[in-house]
């Protein structure tokens, strides 16, 4: 039975090692060509070759740099995927009247933004888009804050002190997780359990109820 003749063909390893070493080799041959040849040429030849080297392994680390960006980017979409898991819309109801009409519409306002931002969030990860829409969010969130903290003080609401406090924080809160957003410390999910939970659902479904012009509706 004839031999089998091996094939001439380098192995895909050999082949690889071999493109790798190439920028390399360019520039070792710029530093012989430079050093060694003495001709007029020579410095012509010795710059195309460190040229051509140095344009490969640019080519190279951006290559290797654009892969990277695109597994943290897959990898952040992946974070922001599961911390909207438990983040659902809410509906504009009773609860979040306090029969103050100007105080309703900036309520049903603010419900509607951060409502957009739960929708995008389960369907988009366009951080340009989510960015905006927090940037709203929190400048309606400050004029509803200055409105009602006027609303109270005009009203002698007892505890206005207590309430204008809780303002305070959550606009500092609000504030901060924006820009932690923006930042990419925080991820949409942990943004908006803030934005669901602690101020519409907290505050302004509970806490509100308080100087609210009907009565407080029963949990």
């Amino acid at each position: 039975m004839p031999k089998s003749r091996p094939s001439a063909e380098p192995s895909h390893a050999l082949r690889a090692w071999a493109v790798a070493q190439l920028p390399w080799a360019l520039m070792t041959a710029a530093v012989l060509v430079a050093l060694g040849v003495r001709t007029p040429a020579a410095p012509v030849s010795a710059g195309l070759l460190a040229a051509a080297g140095g344009l490969m392994l640019w080519q190279r680390m951006r290559r290797a740099r654009v892969a990277e960006d695109e597994v943290a980017s897959r990898l952040q979409e992946e974070r922001e995927t599961r911390s909207m898991e438990n983040i659902r819309p809410l509906e504009w109801g009773d609860g979040l009247r306090s029969g103050h009409p100007l105080i309703d519409q900036q309520h049903e306002q603010l419900l509607s933004i951060i409502n957009r931002i739960v929708h995008n969030g389960h369907r988009t990860h366009d951080r340009a888009l989510m960015q905006s829409l927090l940037d709203l969010a929190v400048k309606k969130l400050r004029e509803h804050f200055e409105t009602e903290d006027a609303l109270l003080r005009r009203i002698r609401f007892p505890e206005a002190e207590q309430h204008l406090a809780q303002h305070h924080w959550l606009m500092q809160t609000a504030e901060t997780l924006a820009e932690r957003y923006r930042s990419g410390e925080a991820l949409i999910g942990e943004v908006l359990d803030f934005f669901v939970d602690d101020l519409m659902q907290r505050h302004m479904m509970r806490d509100d109820a308080a100087f609210a012009l009907r009565p407080a509706v029963a949990a």
